[in-house]
Formats: structure tokens, sequence, C-alpha cells
């Protein structure tokens, strides 16, 4: 019977070389099925919904998003940022879907960041073969 035994290492400990393959692993994971993906888009649809059915309210519109109570998750008050920034302006439908592609596509940018990928591997004290691939 052989026995092998496998040097497991943390990220910080890994080459320049191996980091690259961890980070691109971690993008691969991240861009295939983003975290909090479906939760955005529910505030988008919720917030196209409320101005709709509370007839551009500002007041309520405001409230409703800026509390988060529409689905619980932060992405409800993008639109009250948004109306506090633009005087007040309550924006059209298709202006609140633009709205939140734009932030997603900010937050999947800020993501793809090497040191946000760096403090995410980090943190979630992952381990790797020396070469950089996952153990």
């Amino acid at each position: 019977m052989r026995t092998e035994t496998i040097k497991i290492y943390q990220f910080s400990e890994l080459s320049e070389k191996a980091k690259q393959v961890a980070r691109e692993w971690w993008l691969d994971c991240e861009l295939q099925d983003p975290a909090w993906f479906s939760e955005h888009f529910e505030s988008m649809k919720c917030a196209v919904e409320a101005v709709s059915e509370y007839n551009y309210n500002k007041q309520k519109v405001l409230e409703d998003s800026e509390n988060c109570n529409w689905t619980g998750y932060c992405a409800d008050a993008i639109l009250a940022d948004w109306v506090k920034k633009n005087d007040g302006i309550i924006p059209s439908p298709r202006a609140i879907e633009a709205l939140y592609q734009d932030a997603w596509q900010n937050e999947l940018d800020s993501r793809c960041e090497p040191d946000y990928i760096d403090e995410q591997i980090e943190a979630n004290e992952y381990e790797f073969l020396e070469s950089g691939k996952l153990y």
C-alpha cells in the first residue's frame, strides 16, 4: 500500500501564478451563479410593480423602497436612492429596469476586482494545492 502526502495551502501562501489560478476558479464560480441575483431581480420587479400600484406616489415609493419593504433585500432601496438624487422624480418602469440592470452590472464589476476576489477567498478560508487548484 502506498501513502501519499498532499500539502495544502492557504491563499496567502500561494505563488502569484497559483493565486491567479485560484482567482480564476473563484471568478468562474461567481459568474456562473452570482450570489443574490434572484433577490436583486425580484427587487427590480417589485419596484416596477410598486410604482404602478402606488400611481407614482413619491412618498409611498420612497418609504417602501428605503425600508426594503418589498422583498427585505437591500436592492429594494436602489429606487429610493435614485429618487433622492434626482429631485424626487419617479422613473418610468423601463427606466427602473435600466437602473437595476446598471446597479447589478456595477456589482458584478466590483466582484471581478482582484482585491475583492482575494478578500473573499481569504475570508472563506478556501484551501488549495500548490498549483492554485481548490483542494
